[in-house]
């Protein structure tokens, strides 16, 4: 008897689990440039399909966006600037396509005095800069746009395009909420030209310091010009080729 319980119990567990994981995004008002106010369907991009999050190949689902295995982040014998940076999110990213007219973004992150996100559109000509927004200071953030809707008429066309989010140079992120139109379609992202991803292993600058926006290091350059996914695991004052790393 008390098995049976037990093994209902986690039954029941697991169902609610299943629910949470589908549970409907959260509708909230959005405040875009003209100060006009719309609602936006907001969705976990972290580990839920049809998004993908690229550049954290160590990394299992639900574990922290961190570059480096967690054991090696502890390891005492690797310099203190690697066990810090090391769970930074530098390189990553999230790639999808959807029809929705505008894009907002909320992030859950601690660490850096400023923590910026770049929005990148890849169309048929190559990628095209299309937003970036800041987020200072400390959790919780309010909801910010990404890609802001057009002065005058809303267009009625909803093509669908395809997005890449570039994450912050200098935080730890935790998690990314992506809003859109309620109505919105999601679709998962082209593949990459090259299945492997190139590994930049650096100090300063390889890790993105003096570069005016995360879409703008040369790992990232390199990697949208070539279509192959980017693993940095460079470290700003913490490139010391040891033998743990």
């Amino acid at each position: 008897m008390k098995s049976r319980l037990l093994l209902f119990a986690a039954a029941a567990l697991a169902a609610a689990a299943a629910l949470a994981e589908e549970a409907p995004a959260k509708v909230e008002q959005v405040v875009f440039s003209g100060k006009r106010s719309l609602d936006l369907c907001f969705h976990q991009a972290i580990d839920r399909e049809p998004f993908v999050l690229d550049g954290f190949y160590w990394r299992k689902k639900g574990e922290p966006l961190w570059r480096y295995p967690a054991a090696l982040l502890d390891n005492e014998k690797v310099n203190a600037n690697l066990r810090r940076n090391g769970r930074y999110a530098a390189g990553g990213v999230i790639r999808f396509k959807t029809d929705s007219r505008y894009i907002a973004l909320r992030p859950d992150l601690t660490g850096g005095a400023e923590a910026r996100f770049d929005l990148l559109e890849r169309t048929p000509e190559g990628f095209r800069f299309r937003g970036s927004t800041p987020f200072r200071g400390s959790a919780p953030f309010a909801a910010k746009p990404l890609l802001n809707p057009p002065w005058g008429k809303i267009p009625e066309a909803k093509p669908m395009r395809e997005w890449v989010v570039y994450l912050p140079l200098f935080s730890d992120v935790k998690s990314v909420e992506i809003g859109l139109e309620p109505d919105a379609k999601i679709e998962a992202p082209t593949p990459y030209r090259f299945a492997k991803p190139i590994v930049f292993y650096g100090s300063s600058i390889t890790h993105g310091v003096g570069s005016s926006r995360p879409a703008n290091t040369y790992p990232a350059l390199l990697c949208r010009k070539l279509g192959a996914p980017m693993l940095s695991v460079a470290v700003a004052g913490g490139c010391r080729a040891e033998l743990e790393v």
